[in-house]
């Protein structure tokens, strides 16, 4: 129980560390919609202007930034999908220390009436003694009597013989003497009687408990069978289910290293993407700086009555230093994401290992309790069936045996055999 425990703390330490993550993965959703926001405020300043390739560039951006959205909220629902696998593992686990307890109690009330049947069955043999003592003692009373009836009757004779008409003083007195130890005996043997009575109602008592115990036993017996086979059934359903959610785990960790592996690619395509339009935004941004630059060192030598060029039409310098720096912290950004997205998915990477091995360490805890909870079993009716009287009380745990070990129609015959030729052969040592 306390194996169990501990591994039920330690899934509930990694579900926490999923809804950290998934916590996380919102923030990340939160950044790519703010960063979203960016550009489509920088799409809405473009707008004014004439450049319509990183007009288009920008739009594939918001695009890339929409499919990465996409992609970090499907992975976020297979994270709360493993969270759901995670708390399922939990309760097999908690139905498998629910089993071990009414295994443990069901053993306990077995042990308790086994010891009750026997102090029952000491207390039985002891009355038998009682009732075999009382009488061997009512008969040698009954012979004593006999015998002294006997004696007073020669006495009698005797003393007829040799006074027929009077009898002395002493010979009535050993008369009454006589006649009193005979009433005595009569109370003597009539105590005896009762006592051996009242130690036959008390043993039939004793034998009809005994009886009642004992169909009370089997009828526990075949209530814990039941039980069992009741329990049985339902881990061999969650064993099931176990297992689908062990293929459906294979399919999302496949799934998620495959989005994982697509994601990372994309965001590589996007980031040198954004780097070679950012070569270019530069390499553009210097031509028309040294074009400014020129322009503006033509205008102060040539003449003040010539007409300027329309060079204002285009970027003043300090809004191309702007975009610029603009776009070099959104590629920063972008970079960063990237990294963030890569720890994550190695994050959960080592969290998806480490529930596949707490997963497997407890299919193999679940296995020994099992196997052992049947042995124990097995072993107590086993030793039920060899120390009961042969007869029809061996023939009540036949179907329990049955039941246990799925004997084939040929076994049982062998095993009824067994049982029946005992009580036969009780019966010939008897006669």
């Amino acid at each position: 129980c306390e194996t169990i425990n501990s591994d039920n703390e330690d899934l509930l330490a990694r579900i926490e560390t999923l809804q950290s993550n998934a916590k996380l993965l919102e923030v990340q959703i939160l950044e790519v919609q703010r960063a979203k926001a960016m550009v489509d405020k920088e799409l809405e300043a473009e707008k004014t202007s004439e450049r319509t390739e990183d007009k288009a560039s920008l739009q594939s951006s918001v695009q890339q930034y929409e499919e990465k959205n996409t992609k970090i909220k499907q992975l976020l629902v297979k994270t709360k999908k493993e969270l759901a696998d995670s708390k399922q593992a939990i309760q097999l686990a908690e139905i498998t220390s629910e089993r071990h307890k009414i295994h443990e109690h069901l053993k306990t009330s077995a042990e308790q009436h086994q010891r009750t049947l026997s102090a029952y069955q000491q207390r039985v043999t002891a009355l038998q003694e009682e009732s075999r003592a009382a009488k061997a003692e009512q008969a040698t009373i009954t012979s004593e009597f006999e015998s002294y009836k006997v004696r007073v009757h020669n006495v009698l004779k005797q003393k007829n013989k040799s006074m027929s008409q009077t009898e002395t003083e002493g010979a009535k007195q050993e008369r009454e003497h006589l006649e009193m130890l005979i009433d005595q005996l009569k109370i003597k043997l009539q105590d005896s009687q009762n006592n051996l009575q009242i130690n036959v109602s008390e043993l039939q008592t004793l034998q009809s408990e005994h009886d009642t115990l004992l169909e009370r036993h089997n009828k526990m017996l075949q209530e814990t069978v039941s039980k069992e086979a009741e329990l049985r059934e339902k881990l061999c359903s969650i064993q099931s289910e176990n297992m689908m959610m062990k293929s459906e785990h294979t399919q999302t960790v496949s799934q998620l290293t495959s989005q994982n592996e697509v994601l990372r690619n994309s965001f590589r395509d996007q980031v040198r993407h954004l780097q070679e339009e950012h070569r270019k935004t530069v390499e553009t941004l210097q031509q028309q700086l040294s074009k400014m630059e020129a322009q503006l060192f033509q205008l102060k030598n040539e003449p003040t009555t010539r007409k300027p060029p329309l060079w204002h039409a285009e970027f003043t310098k300090e809004e191309l230093v702007q975009k610029l720096s603009s776009i070099t912290k959104s590629a920063d950004h972008l970079n960063g994401l990237l990294r963030e997205t890569e720890a994550t998915n190695a994050v959960l990477m080592e969290q998806i290992k480490l529930l596949k091995s707490e997963i497997r360490r407890l299919e193999r805890n679940q296995e020994q309790d099992e196997s052992a909870a049947n042995v124990e079993h097995l072993k107590n009716v086993l030793l039920q069936f060899i120390f009961l009287k042969p007869g029809s009380e061996r023939e009540r745990l036949l179907p329990v045996i049955n039941t246990m070990l799925q004997l084939s129609p040929e076994e049982k015959g062998k095993l009824a055999a067994v049982a029946q030729d005992e009580e036969e052969n009780a019966s010939r040592y008897s006669g």
